[in-house]
């Protein structure tokens, strides 16, 4: 199995003004780079370009293509104001660009308003959770890189008409980089909508966008609290929520994901 640490260390390491790194495919899904690795790369790109100390607020990710191979990450600064900054980075694989996202990174700055209705779930401690993957049957490759524990909703491939999953999830080693090891976690339960299959079946995520709800989150091996929710699926499509609270109950991520279902 790959290090996260290391191929984040690998893709951080510059070259010619680009970023390089062998997809392994201990964190791939089928022929791709799982989209959680390739987000977490294109944070790494943005950061470096930006050179900046702000945290991240926000990233838009489109998943173009597949990503294998060599992967190459390029990125650029698009607006440096006074309290912001928005850069794009693209993660290119020899067939193509893989993955595209658009990232803000912003200071903080005084106001009169502090309120979350995110409150976390009534859910059990993960130590009192059992697997979240059905016995003789994990998930995908990537998957074996995190520890899951079922906390709540339904279960993948179990015919449900309550498409939502909770679950404890960490990283199996400790990570250095906080935010990239937050975007590989916060992206690792299937979609919701494969809570409603009656068997297994291909899924694509096609867009995923992701709202940062916290400044300092220590990830390492921690458990993080995952809930996908899918609102709306029709024609092939599946509308989906996500929220991710650390084991504390603080809100960390916000986000949505289109998914493209072939079931």
């Amino acid at each position: 199995m790959t290090d996260f640490n290391d191929i984040i260390t690998a893709f951080s390491s510059r070259k010619s003004g680009t970023h390089t790194v062998e997809a392994p495919a201990t964190w791939s899904q089928g022929r791709t780079l799982y989209g959680g690795m390739s987000a977490a790369l294109c944070y790494v790109a943005a950061r470096s370009v930006s050179e900046t100390e702000l945290p991240i607020r926000s990233a838009m990710f489109s998943f173009v293509g597949p990503s294998g191979g060599v992967v190459r990450g390029e990125a650029e600064v698009m607006r440096k104001g006074r309290s912001t900054v928005m850069a794009e980075a693209s993660l290119i694989a020899p067939e193509g660009i893989g993955t595209r996202a658009l990232l803000a990174f912003g200071a903080a700055r005084n106001s009169q308003i502090r309120k979350s209705i995110l409150s976390l779930p009534e859910v059990s401690p993960p130590d009192e959770c059992h697997s979240f993957w059905k016995p003789g049957a994990g998930g995908p490759g990537f998957s074996q890189n995190f520890d899951y524990k079922y906390a709540g909703g339904a279960l993948p491939v179990s015919g449900t008409d309550q498409p939502e999953l909770i679950a404890w999830v960490r990283h199996k080693k400790p990570v250095i980089d906080g935010v990239a090891g937050l975007l590989a976690l916060a992206d690792s339960l299937p979609p919701a909508a494969m809570a409603m299959f009656q068997e297994p079946a291909p899924i694509s995520t096609m867009s995923w966008s992701v709202e940062f709800l916290s400044e300092q989150v220590d990830v390492a091996d921690n458990w993080f609290l995952c809930l996908s929710r899918a609102e709306h699926t029709s024609d092939g499509y599946s509308s989906q929520l996500m929220h991710v609270w650390d084991q504390d109950g603080v809100p960390v991520i916000a986000a949505r994901q289109q998914i493209a279902i072939f079931y």
